[in-house]
């Protein structure tokens, strides 16, 4: 049976999802995207379900239909890189925020621009803020020239926003939200699909939407935000037992002030093999190996003095990674109320993406290869930034390119201690081997103790070439660490394909010549 004739239901989500990790780009930034701000996340499958729904109402080809909420899936991924400080601002934004909030239609498209999924989701992405009236952004689009996909996107847009908690506005009822798109045919939407969208909203609404809740973060646990969470006697609001059980990868405990857990969630309560009505009552440091107590009690200290707002920890557990954040919870003079304490059952595969989204903010892998791709006058530029994006996916201790040119090996390493003559030698060898042997994948093979993996730079005629990556002891690389050293290196092959252009076009003033660089 096709997957799009059953109801908009996980199978559907984890068919389209299955297309997603076809694409190391999109899986990369759909993962990251879950992980980082999963009330997006819940937005963007709301948006892809009333898309499928309206879709099929509307009688569209099957194919069409896929098309078209797998967009709708991928519309806000741009949203990624955006800083949650502007993202959750609770009121009005300036005039600075507001033209950064605008650009993650531009933002989206450019993170996917070489990913396979690109063409098929491209408009919903780029277009999705156009207004039917010309009023909206980017490009100022109006009735029909707004692409069929991102009117039909903006429609679950809107309402989804309009029935989902935002923290500048307050949650409409199911009857509010159909008034406010029916005052916006023809000015906002289409007026055509929105009369199509009221039939199928119902639906919708009462058997298909996922709450989305003000998200629980660090950069939420500051005094502006502490009233979503904990109220001054240290009570739960807003029925959050059931908005946190909701939450299918993230365990939440809720702490007073006097260290004694008020609530512990399901996922939480399963992760340390108990119930959660056993958690209740017990305090923090009840819950905590001994050997970890007193550790726990001395960061516990310097959070209530106003030392420290929290803490995090990467840990192995029974064959399992499990990361822990503390997040101190403030009332509305800023003195501490309790802590907010998010556990999360990080698998070995897992690892690499979890620790890569710590630093998501400041460096993202994509965003930072088209970075460093504009620095194509100097190779060893290149190279230190490649080594950079690397070393956020493996402990890299060293780093070599080697490029054929001309039935030629040129050897380059990025950092310090160079390779002798006989170790050079028996590296172009390898690599002399590889080339002979059409490799086209990445390889790993034991070497004086640690890990040397061979990256193919995939390329045309006009060159071939490896990154050479050394990594210390004897780490065991998983597929998604796999994937996306692949993406590093279809970039990295792309830099290189500009620098040997560029060497035969001329010289650039007094820089040093590329042509010379590569010798």
């Amino acid at each position: 049976m096709s997957v799009l004739k059953m109801p908009y239901d996980e199978k559907l989500l984890s068919s389209l999802e299955s297309i997603i990790a076809s694409d190391p780009i999109a899986d990369t930034l759909y993962l990251a995207l879950k992980h980082k701000y999963y009330s997006v996340y819940c937005h963007c499958v709301n948006v892809s379900c009333c898309t499928y729904l309206l879709a099929t109402k509307m009688g569209l080809p099957e194919q069409e239909c896929l098309r078209l909420t797998l967009g709708a899936l991928l519309h806000d991924i741009g949203k990624i890189n955006i800083s949650p400080k502007i993202l959750y601002k609770p009121g009005k934004l300036n005039k600075e925020e507001w033209s950064v909030i605008k650009r993650h239609p531009v933002n989206g498209i450019n993170l996917l621009n070489d990913s396979k999924l690109y063409h098929m989701v491209a408009d919903s992405i780029r277009y999705h803020h156009e207004r039917y009236d010309g009023s909206g952004y980017l490009e100022g689009l109006s009735g029909e020239d707004i692409p069929l996909a991102a009117r039909i996107v903006s429609i679950g847009d809107c309402f989804d926003a309009l029935v989902s908690f935002r923290p500048y506005k307050k949650i409409l009822s199911f009857e509010e939200a159909i008034e406010e798109l029916i005052k916006s045919k023809n000015t906002h939407l289409d007026g055509r699909l929105v009369d199509m969208f009221i039939s199928i909203a119902p639906d919708f609404y009462k058997h298909h939407y996922h709450p989305t809740y003000f998200p629980l973060s660090v950069e939420n646990s500051n005094k502006n935000y502490s009233k979503f969470i904990i109220n001054e006697d240290s009570e739960l609001e807003i029925n959050w037992e059931e908005i946190l059980d909701q939450l299918p990868d993230i365990g939440i405990i809720l702490i007073d002030r006097d260290d004694r857990i008020l609530f512990c969630n399901n996922f939480a309560a399963k992760l340390r093999d108990a119930e959660p009505g056993e958690l209740i009552g017990k305090t923090i440091i009840d819950i905590q190996r001994p050997h970890r107590r007193i550790v726990v009690k001395e960061k516990l200290a310097k959070v209530k003095s106003g030392q420290a707002n929290g803490w995090e920890r990467l840990m192995a557990r029974k064959g399992r990674y499990i990361e822990n954040k503390y997040i101190k919870i403030a009332d509305e003079k800023g003195c501490y109320s309790g802590m907010l304490m998010l556990t999360m059952d990080v698998t070995q595969g897992e690892k690499l993406l979890r620790m890569l989204l710590i630093n998501l903010e400041k460096l993202s892998i994509l965003a930072q290869a088209n970075i460093f791709l504009k620095k194509v006058f100097d190779l060893e530029d290149t190279l230190n930034n490649t080594a950079a994006l690397i070393s956020k996916v493996l402990t890299l201790e060293k780093l070599w390119l080697v490029i054929m040119r001309n039935g030629e090996i040129n050897c380059f390493q990025e950092g310090e201690q160079p390779l002798n003559d006989n170790q050079r030698e028996e590296l172009i060898k390898k690599c002399e081997k590889l080339v002979q042997n059409g490799l086209q994948e990445i390889i790993i093979e034991k070497w004086a103790g640690s890990k040397r993996i061979f990256i193919f730079l995939e390329s045309g005629d006009e060159f071939k070439g490896f990154l050479v990556v050394e990594t210390k002891g004897t780490m065991h690389i998983e597929q998604q660490e796999q994937d996306l050293l692949k993406v590093i290196g279809n970039y990295v092959a792309y830099a290189i394909k500009k620098l040997l252009f560029i060497s035969r076009v001329g010289k650039f003033g007094n820089e040093r010549s590329i042509n010379e660089s590569l010798q």
